[in-house]
């Protein structure tokens, strides 16, 4: 009888990962994860028995295009959860003038598909045990050639995005609708809003409560003006957006560290062979 392999569900395969790239992607990841006694499955009907991946096609709140939690105990180990936003890479722009951006990451295997395989990879390697260590006690990496490379272990550019995108009300505007057109990336050829953004949220920013924007209590001071009610917004009024999602050129060093072949030191892949050694003997794979 064949020796049991730990077991690991890779949803939303078919919903955000481009079609044109799924093959590139698996083959990529199952060359990396060949030489540990594990099964990947892509088919979108196994449940997951101790780790899932989901491929979303969410923006998310966070400058990250992936997330991994594993809540270790003092006697027990979480099952593992992964997420990795295909949407967010898709959506990156390089900006080429003040009115213009192209895509940073056109679908095709050197790049998005690249990335793509490499963020997964990172995080299936926190749940498999390097969740600890490295140079901020969280399994990453200062080596741009090591999977779990942290591009926060980079200095900040020089310059950098406003962490705001200032939209100027027109005539017919409302928060609603602004807020609409920012979430689906059609308010700006260079900026979109995260996926679970609301007008609520937009209007509670403290930004907005500044002078010339549209929740400054101020402006009840001018005659015909209703100041405190997001339904009351003029033509030449500011909405401040947060814009964690624009990526300039200054941004442009940090991409080779997510595309390209990378690899796991000798301690690494230890580790996860024996995370995974004691996961089977826990009945959790």
């Amino acid at each position: 009888m064949a020796d049991p392999k730990y077991l690991i569900v890779l949803k939303g395969w078919t919903i955000a990962v481009p079609r044109s790239l799924r093959p590139f992607i698996a083959k990529k990841i199952n060359e990396v994860y060949s030489q540990f006694n594990l099964e990947l499955d892509f088919s979108d009907t196994r449940q997951s028995r101790d780790l899932l991946v989901t491929f979303s096609n969410e923006i998310p709140d966070l400058a990250a295009y992936g997330v991994s939690m594993r809540v270790r105990g003092k006697t027990s180990v979480s099952s593992g959860i992964s997420t990795v936003y295909t949407r967010k890479m898709k959506m990156m722009r390089l900006v080429m003038n003040a009115a213009s951006c192209e895509p940073a990451f056109p679908e095709t295997e050197e790049a998005l598909g690249s990335m793509i395989a490499n963020v997964t990879m990172h995080e299936i390697g926190h749940n498999l045990g390097l969740d600890t260590g490295g140079y901020d006690d969280g399994g990453h990496t200062t080596d741009k050639n090591n999977r779990m490379w942290d591009p926060l272990s980079m200095a900040e550019p020089d310059t950098h995005a406003s962490p705001y995108f200032e939209y100027i009300v027109r005539p017919g505007d409302t928060m609603i609708g602004i807020t609409h057109k920012y979430v689906a990336g059609t308010l700006d050829n260079c900026r979109i809003g995260w996926t679970g953004l609301t007008y609520r949220d937009v209007w509670s920013d403290p930004q907005n409560k500044a002078k010339g924007f549209v929740g400054d209590p101020a402006k009840s001071g001018v005659r015909g003006r209703r100041a405190n009610d997001p339904n009351w917004i003029y033509p030449g009024e500011k909405v401040a957006l947060e814009n964690n999602h624009l990526r300039t050129q200054a941004y442009k060093h940090r991409f080779p560290g997510y595309l390209g072949d990378k690899s796991f030191t000798s301690d690494q892949i230890d580790t996860i062979k024996q995370f995974i050694a004691q996961r089977l003997a826990d009945g959790k794979g």
